[in-house]
């Protein structure tokens, strides 16, 4: 999957609705969401190690840092839908 697709499944998660009915879909959505942004993160570090070039070295560590903060923002939502879960 794309990078750029990947983040926009990833905004459409973070601001979705967290009513009753749908937080078990979210927190479902959100695991199979961060297990996609940590396997992209592997496999774009994996093409750092093996790239030559220093620009594209560059680029490859800005999409590396992006993917890992949002996954660091989808792990924070995750905790606070799943800690809202118990409390209800």
């Amino acid at each position: 999957m794309r990078l750029k697709k990947l983040l926009e499944q990833t905004d459409a998660l973070f601001n979705a609705d967290s009513s009753e009915g749908k937080r078990k879909k979210r927190i479902r959505n959100l695991k199979k969401v961060l297990k996609k942004l940590s396997k992209k993160a592997k496999s774009l570090e994996k093409r750092r190690k093996k790239e030559t070039n220093p620009d594209k070295q560059e680029k490859l560590d800005d999409k590396i840092a992006l993917t890992q903060a949002q996954r660091l923002k989808g792990l924070k939502i995750l905790k606070k839908t799943m800690l809202e879960k118990t409390k209800s």
